[in-house]
């Protein structure tokens, strides 16, 4: 264990001067002044009862100045200012002044109304500690598809503009409880029976039993009921006169029929109101969403996503128009379902130094009502994921003769490119190009056992001259190794959550690096001259590889990996040795490569598993199988047992 220092020195003089400049580098930049400005309409009602005062102010923080600045409605001179903290008497006196002198009064307002204001006022304020990155806003209605029979609205503008007049027109509560047929077929069999012969002429009841025809008509359009009504109370008033309806209909009046008229309006139109929301923020992506929506029963139905959704981009932002959320309940549930944009609205996203990555910190936040709630405020995360770390031992490596360290160290930095993913076909499926870059590095052999990889030679003298050059196999170089460092990046990921399986094809690259130990071979009088003289060198190589992997149970409690990667490995030797595919099928006695002794196969099961409710460490089984292309005889197997964890830096 003693060279384990020699490898760890380098790993902090890297980490910790960095940790360092980076604290000692913020606190000589100049602090960033983060401004908030919000508008906000209030009915302040007057502290003796006898009315109220519409009112709409503007407030902005700044986080530099710790100031708050208030102004009516959207002028832009200054009202007045308040210095943080907030003093809720200095508050009272001061907006009590700015509204009686815009309405040239002398009034007091209630305590609530104050109150409320100050609240509002107080969630302006932002701290460099704990910043919040945005707001994200809801709406309130869903147009939900059905099939294909609503193609008109597929167009995101046209949605937008249908939504959004609904919105100011309607009230969720108000189709709370949609209106069916059979109300009002069951209100009128009762006018029917109320009213007899003798108090109607036989015009009145045909009129009615033809009313009542329709109503029972599958193809009568219920929206089109209050004109008929209406038809029928001005030419015939005696069929409503008071004792002859039953209580049900006794307030439908012109007013409750407008009322039912609209709301029957959007059934018609499948327009329900968003009842809740829940949302879970995961590395830069949503990684699930729920909504409740109405139905036509007055019950709900859940709609979710069938996959990550990025949020880290403007262009994941744009992709919401197109980004379906599919009925739960349902076994052709692909046909059933809402666009999220229809339910998330704008992401009003403060802008920051030095970043191009708009994602929430990891949150999740349940039951979200957005008829009282609409918007959340999103903070950014405070601690910075600087790598992922493994450190393990290779259980062959117990063996004496192995050349595996019984202590090895891993690390990795995973950063997202392309978040924003595509439904494939109608079907709950997706897939995506570019998804993540993979960077890694590692140092395989920590202790002092085996360390270099000893040439070989077949020992050819040809007058007096040693003419066969020292040798390795392909896969010695690669067990042997001691340090690598490489990059992935992912050319197409296929995702089937419904399954919980996810397929990855990545491009990379790989450099090593091995030890060697060549014995210095002199010939004497036609034979080698034993000698104890060891000459170090370094066999450095680089891996071209593509590798396609199979994720199960991909969530990040648990999860196996089964993968297959190719290799194509170049020797850069300085000529002092050369690589061969195999002892046994290889020419040792030529110093031409082999074409074959640069391919290789890797076969890979990695298992993990979560040993923290913060999901920051996770015991893991690594098995590896590597065979030589052309001589599946030359072989060696890797069993890796560790504990996986991420170095975090907090600020």
């Amino acid at each position: 264990m003693k060279y384990f220092w020699l490898y760890l020195i380098p790993v902090l003089v890297a980490v910790l001067p960095g940790k360092l400049y980076a604290q000692d580098d913020q606190a000589e930049l100049p602090a960033r002044d983060v401004t908030i400005k919000e508008s906000n309409s209030f009915s302040v009602q007057y502290s003796d009862s006898t009315g109220t005062l519409p009112v709409t102010l503007t407030a902005s923080y700044s986080s530099l100045n710790k100031e708050y600045r208030i102004f009516w409605n959207q002028e832009t001179t200054d009202s007045f200012r308040l210095a943080d903290p907030l003093n809720i008497n200095t508050f009272r006196v001061k907006i009590t002044k700015l509204f009686n002198d815009k309405n040239q009064s002398a009034k007091t307002y209630s305590e609530f109304s104050i109150n409320e204001i100050f609240l509002w006022l107080y969630s302006l304020k932002i701290e460099e500690g704990d910043l919040t990155i945005g707001k994200l806003f809801f709406k309130r209605w869903a147009l939900v598809f059905e099939g294909d029979s609503s193609n008109h609205f597929k167009n995101a503008k046209e949605r937008e503009f249908f939504l959004d007049t609904i919105s100011k027109n309607y009230e969720p509560l108000e189709v709370a409880r949609s209106v069916s047929r059979n109300e009002f077929r069951t209100a009128f069999n009762e006018v029917r029976r109320t009213i007899t012969a003798d108090t109607m002429h036989k015009e009145d009841t045909s009129l009615l039993d033809k009313l009542m025809q329709k109503i029972n008509s599958p193809q009568y359009n219920i929206a089109l009921l209050s004109t008929d009504i209406n038809a029928l109370n001005l030419t015939h008033p005696n069929l409503l006169e008071e004792g002859k309806i039953p209580e049900r209909l006794k307030n439908f009046d012109t007013s409750n029929i407008k009322a039912i008229q609209k709301r029957l309006s959007l059934t018609e139109q499948r327009v329900y109101p968003v009842k809740k929301i829940s949302i879970q923020f995961e590395r830069g992506y949503i990684e699930r969403i729920q909504i409740w929506v109405g139905n036509r029963s007055g019950g709900s139905d859940i709609y979710e996503n069938i996959y990550a959704i990025g949020f880290s981009s403007i262009n994941n932002l744009k992709a919401f128009q197109n980004t379906k959320l599919f009925i739960r309940k349902s076994a052709k549930s692909y046909n059933d379902f809402i666009y999220l944009s229809d339910v998330l609205g704008n992401y009003d996203n403060l802008l920051d130094l030095y970043t191009r990555d708009y994602s929430p910190a990891d949150t999740v936040i349940n039951n979200i009502d957005p008829s009282k709630n609409p918007y959340i405020s999103l903070r950014k995360e405070r601690n910075i994921r600087l790598f992922d770390s493994k450190i393990y031992s290779d259980l062959s490596g117990l063996s004496d003769e192995a050349p595996n360290g019984l202590v090895q160290i891993e690390v990795s930095r995973k950063f997202n490119l392309n978040t924003y993913r595509k439904q494939l076909g109608s079907q709950r499926l997706d897939w995506n190009i570019f998804s993540y870059l993979n960077l890694y590095g590692a140092l395989s052999k920590i202790e002092d056992k085996n360390k270099d990889l000893p040439l070989r030679n077949v020992n050819t003298i040809v007058n007096n001259k040693l003419v066969s050059p020292s040798y390795v196999t392909n896969l010695d170089l690669r067990r042997y190794e001691n340090a690598s460092l490489g990059i992935d990046l992912n050319v197409f990921l296929f995702d089937y959550p419904d399954t919980k399986f996810t397929a990855y094809l990545d491009a990379g690259i790989r450099y090593g690096h091995t030890r060697i130990a060549d014995t210095v071979r002199n010939v004497v009088n036609g034979v080698i001259e034993p000698s104890d003289s060891i000459s170090r060198r370094s066999g450095h190589t680089a891996t071209y590889y593509p590798k396609i992997s199979f994720e199960f149970f991909s969530e990040r409690r648990v999860g196996l990996v089964i993968g297959y990667q190719l290799n194509f490995t170049t020797l850069f030797s300085n000529n002092h040795f050369k690589k061969i595919m195999s002892d046994a099928k290889s020419d040792l006695n030529s110093l031409t490569n082999e074409r074959l002794a640069r391919k290789s196969h890797m076969l890979e099961v990695f298992l993990r598993a979560e040993t923290s409710q913060a999901g920051n460490g996770q015991l893991f089984l690594r098995s590896r199988f590597f065979w030589q292309q052309g001589d599946a005889n030359t072989f060696f197997s890797q069993i890796q047992v560790g504990y996986a964890y991420s170095i975090i830096y907090k600020k």
